[in-house]
C-alpha cells in the first residue's frame, strides 16, 4: 500500500484544542483526523461530526444568546480528548489492501488509520483513498453503471 505512505500522515495530539483540530482538518481537506499521545500512538479519531456536535451541544445548553460567542469559544478551547472517538479501530501498517478494506467493510469505518507493532500512527486508508483508486483502474476493469 505504497500510494498511503506516499503522503504525509497528519495527527493531531489529543491534548490540543478542538479550534485546531477544525482548522487543522480544514486546511488539509480531511473528514478524519487521527489523535495521538505523545508517543505517537493512535487513541482516538476526530471526525468533522464529532466537531459540529460539540459545538451544537455547548450552544444548546444555554439560552443566553448574548454570549454565544463567548460560549463558542469556550467550547472550541477544549481539549480534542473530550470529543474523540476513543473506540479505537486501527490497522497494521503491514498489512494488505484487501485487509484494510475488509476492516473499514466490516466496520463501517470510512477512515482508518494504520499503524506499527508499537500502535504508533504510519498513515492512514480513507474512502477517498479507495475511491479514488477505483477511479483510476475503472477503465481496465472496464466496469460500468446500469440502470436495470
Amino acid at each position: 500500500m505504497w500510494w498511503i505512505f506516499a503522503r504525509q500522515t497528519v495527527t493531531i495530539s489529543k491534548d490540543q484544542q478542538i479550534l485546531s483540530a477544525i482548522k487543522l482538518r480544514v486546511r488539509r481537506g480531511f473528514r478524519h483526523i487521527t489523535v495521538t499521545d505523545a508517543e505517537l500512538r493512535h487513541v482516538g479519531i476526530i471526525s468533522a461530526q464529532d466537531a459540529i456536535n460539540s459545538v451544537h451541544s455547548a450552544m444548546s445548553v444555554s439560552n443566553n444568546r448574548a454570549n454565544a460567542g463567548a460560549i463558542l469559544l469556550k467550547a472550541l478551547s477544549k481539549p480534542v480528548s473530550q470529543i474523540m472517538n476513543k473506540d479505537i479501530v486501527s490497522g497494521e501498517a503491514s498489512q494488505s489492501l484487501v485487509d484494510s478494506i475488509t476492516m473499514m467493510t466490516d466496520k463501517s469505518l470510512s477512515a482508518l488509520p494504520l499503524a506499527d507493532g508499537n500502535k504508533r500512527v504510519q498513515g492512514r486508508v480513507t474512502l477517498r483513498d479507495l475511491v479514488s483508486m477505483m477511479a483510476q483502474e475503472a477503465g481496465r476493469l472496464g466496469c460500468k453503471c446500469r440502470m436495470r
